[in-house]
């Protein structure tokens, strides 16, 4: 059953973007609506089980100037770029503050940041169990 209202949300979230990114001139209000789609259309990216709706609705994102941010393993963690949300012990200290991978995706619109992508990463000060 969730499924259905996840797919009408993601139904109406197009609707909505297509109606929005029409538009040409705006006001504060579109502007508040605006915002208040895109946030709503990435949280449910985040809860999608299916990575073909994810992507059309990542797609849709793209058209109107919103890209997510994905933070390749191996690059250097930097906290002003991205959120440290876990932490995976390694014996190999070339490792250490390296992502192992992002956990969510962040965000930008037209280059203002909405989300920090979050990502785990290599921690060599902390014992490996045995």
């Amino acid at each position: 059953m969730i499924g259905i209202y996840v797919i009408l949300a993601v139904g109406a979230a197009f609707v909505l973007l297509l109606l929005l990114a029409g538009g040409g001139t705006r006001d504060a209000d579109s502007e508040r609506d605006r915002a208040i789609l895109i946030k709503a259309c990435i949280e449910v990216a985040d809860l999608l089980d299916s990575d073909a709706l994810r992507e059309q609705l990542l797609d849709a994102l793209a058209e109107i100037g919103v890209r997510p941010v994905v933070v390749a393993p191996g690059e250097p963690f930097d906290s002003s770029r991205h959120r440290a949300v876990g932490r995976l012990p390694t014996p190999d200290a070339e490792s250490h503050n390296l992502v192992v991978g992002t956990e969510r995706a962040g965000f930008f619109d037209h280059g203002r940041r909405l989300r920090w992508p979050d990502v785990v990463v290599f921690d060599a000060g902390v014992e490996v169990a045995a």
